[in-house]
């Protein structure tokens, strides 16, 4: 006979253990972050948790890890179970925990309308309902919650329409959900209440109704925001201010359910009832034109693609905001949109502009520390592009050091400090500082907030392709493009593509690598636009590496561009692949020479040691000095810059290709296991299999034998 073993709950890093032995996979803080917050390491919960997740198809794996599609909820094996539970209650027992699972959190007050205190304390000794003081500001009335979110879901799916009337009316009374009841409310419980209150057919309060709709959009619940914004126009009379405020909290979260027309219709609704008012003579609200036109810009430019209306309906609200000064005493108003243009024009590109402006932005004591992290990113961004990486870096690391609930309070702005941030570390070639960074983000309970999962598989096959691991990186970049089609807030889809076509061409998919470029061609850039001279080099380099003709041609034009425009690191960056191009693939020695004046030149004014190490390298190129050359790929390769290597007319397999292009790049048979995580053996077995196709016998004949059969 089996002993019974009772456990306690687990830890977040026991969750992740036993997620990772039950799913037999690796997994990310994007599937463990939810599943203890709706189990909180219960083990019977998180045991149906994953078990309904598998069942249901939310618990889904992809090519870089599982992950949940939507909330956790609850499994049809674990409603029995609560099911047969809440048989076993008595009837003031079933009331309590029903009232609790449907409002979330109630005040004891309320809840001994339904039951004594005799029965909350037995649900209490349970471990069904917790009790405690926590509310809003100066408010530490005791309420009662469930003491997991799952088992509150699984309780509320199980009451009935009726019974759900019937309990709001015993808790809250004939006046249903008011003002002054919302106003109290958490925003987490607030929206249990409101559709607690909605399902009741109970009376809402216009206002309370706005404020639910705001609180999900807090939360993240932007599903239900959407229906209580609704909700609460229908109750809003059409001249009621309160509209703008309903219409910006379903505009908002249509945006995040990728819905734009939608949420532009409105926004503009928004923006149309300010300008009425405005045109009666009607005092404005300036925190209604500031918070319409930052998200209207933000539709306008991340979901349109078009920065130029992004700014003229900032431009439109700046003017309001002037025309009124006594609204706007200490400059907050002006302040928070005057970031929001310096922000949306750095990431549009404008970097002289931008960064200029953002250097003035974020030494201004009187500007709020809100506004100097907005400005922050695209600031960092701008220096780096004209070579000022150390300065960038400088930015990044300081705004990045604020407090985490500071950094909390705007994802999409710490979001975009993050990618800042990492692309410095990339370009400066800091290979180890960038690994400790995202390991950083990934941590369950790391002192960062939660970051996009599309984001961070970008970052992380970026970081794969830098460390020469270009299967890796492959897998990490098509799996991010494939999450950027349905979820895309930043504009990364092009980026990652793009980078894909280019891992691609690296592993001998020419066809892979076409398909990938053409679709990363066709995408818009519009959130990074900043770095849409980057795209283009990568773009021109897949041509290099599927032996194109004249592939060199676009990348000399885009150096060119790239001068006129003040961006000194993609000019060198453009100009070194050029050389590394006519070097080792060409054998073009009269083409380097060309280039090594224009690559002296730029690189004295780009910061850091990797801009002094492509310049040597040309140099030695130029002087015809393939020892120093040879010597400088291993440098250049540990801080992610890799030379092109010819096509092979023969075919050999993507892991053959991998393994060869590592190989001709200098690269030992240990140094190119350990990139790829393989044996030293099967690093060989793979050179063994290349030299038969190619017809050769030592690495030395390698980089010439795949320049030749081309």
């Amino acid at each position: 006979v089996a002993e019974r073993i009772d456990l306690g709950p687990f830890t977040v890093a026991e969750v992740a253990v036993y997620l990772e032995q039950a799913l037999d996979a690796v997994v990310t803080a994007e599937l463990i972050n939810p599943v203890w917050t709706a189990t909180l390491g219960n083990p019977m919960l998180l045991a149906e948790a994953v078990r309904g997740g598998l069942e249901s198809g939310a618990l889904t794996p992809t090519g870089a890890g599982w992950r949940w599609e939507g909330p956790v909820r609850p499994s049809a094996r674990l409603l029995q179970l609560v099911r047969d539970d809440l048989g076993r209650m008595d009837a003031d027992q079933r009331d309590l925990i029903h009232a609790i699972a449907l409002g979330g959190s109630i005040s004891l007050e309320r809840l001994h309308r339904l039951g004594s205190g005799a029965t909350l304390d037995r649900l209490v000794d349970l471990g069904l309902v917790v009790v405690e003081a926590r509310h809003a500001e100066g408010d530490h009335t005791p309420r009662a919650r469930a003491r997991h979110l799952l088992l509150a879901d699984a309780v509320s799916d199980l009451v009935g329409p009726a019974r759900r009337q019937m309990l709001f009316r015993r808790v809250f009374g004939a006046e249903g959900l008011g003002p002054e009841t919302a106003a109290g409310e958490p925003p987490a419980e607030l929206v249990r209440l409101a559709f607690w209150a909605l399902d009741s057919g109970a009376a809402i309060d216009g206002g309370a109704l706005v404020a639910a709709a705001r609180a999900a959009v807090a939360v993240d619940d932007h599903a239900r925001s959407v229906v209580l914004a609704s909700a609460a126009l229908e109750s809003l009379a059409p001249s009621d201010p309160r509209r703008v405020d309903a219409l910006v909290a379903g505009a908002t979260s249509r945006r995040f359910l990728h819905q734009p027309e939608q949420a532009r219709r409105e926004v503009d609704e928004a923006l149309d009832l300010l300008r009425q008012a405005a045109a009666t003579g009607e005092v404005p609200r300036l925190s209604h034109w500031v918070e319409v036109a930052e998200l209207s810009a933000d539709l306008h430019q991340y979901a349109g693609d078009d920065p130029t209306m992004a700014q003229a309906v900032l431009d439109e609200s700046l003017a309001v905001v002037d025309a009124h000064p006594h609204l706007d005493p200490d400059g907050r108003f002006r302040g928070a949109l005057t970031a929001g243009r310096m922000t949306r024009s750095g990431w549009a590109g404008l970097h002289l502009e931008s960064s200029d402006l953002g250097l003035d932005l974020l030494s201004d004591g009187s500007s709020t520390p809100e506004d100097r992290l907005r400005v922050a990113a695209p600031t960092a961004m701008g220096l780096a592009l004209r070579g000022q990486l150390d300065r960038a870096l400088a930015i990044t690391t300081r705004h990045l050091a604020e407090p985490p609930e500071v950094l909390a309070s705007s994802p999409g702005t710490f979001s975009s400090l993050v990618s800042a941030h990492h692309v410095v570390l990339a370009w400066r070639g800091d290979l180890d500082r960038l690994t400790e960074f995202l390991d950083s983000l990934d941590e369950v309970d790391g002192p960062h907030p939660k970051v996009h999962a599309g984001m961070q598989m970008h970052r992380r096959g970026l970081l794969a392709l830098s460390r020469g691991q270009r299967s890796e990186g492959l897998d990490l970049l098509t799996s991010a493009a494939r999450r950027f089609e349905d979820d895309d807030p930043h504009g990364m889809r092009a980026s990652a593509l793009g980078y894909a076509a280019l891992a691609s061409a690296t592993l001998g998919d020419d066809a892979g690598a076409r398909a990938l470029r053409d679709e990363a061609r066709a995408t818009p850039l519009r959130g990074i636009r900043v770095a849409g001279a980057d795209l283009e080099m990568v773009l021109g380099m897949v041509s290099v590496w599927l032996g194109e003709p004249d592939a060199l041609e676009p990348l000399l034009d885009l150096a060119d561009r790239c001068a006129k425009e003040g961006l000194l690191l993609t000019r060198l960056i453009v100009l070194y692949s050029v050389a590394a191009t006519a070097w080792f693939v060409h054998g073009d020695v009269d083409l380097v020479v060309d280039v090594l004046e224009p690559v002296e030149e730029v690189a004295a004014q780009v910061d850091g040691e990797l801009a002094a190490l492509r310049c040597a390298q040309v140099r030695a190129m130029a002087d015809g000095d393939d020892a120093t050359v040879q010597q400088l790929v291993s440098a250049l390769a540990g801080r992610g810059v890799w030379p092109p290597v010819a096509p092979a007319r023969v075919v050999l397999s993507p892991r053959q290709r991998e393994v060869a292009t590592l190989a001709a790049q200098g690269l030992s048979s240990r140094d190119i296991a350990d990139k790829l995580f393989v044996s030293v053996r099967t690093v060989d077995t793979h050179l063994s299999h290349v030299f038969a196709k190619l017809g050769i016998h030592s690495r030395t004949d390698l980089t010439e034998a795949l320049r030749s059969r081309t």
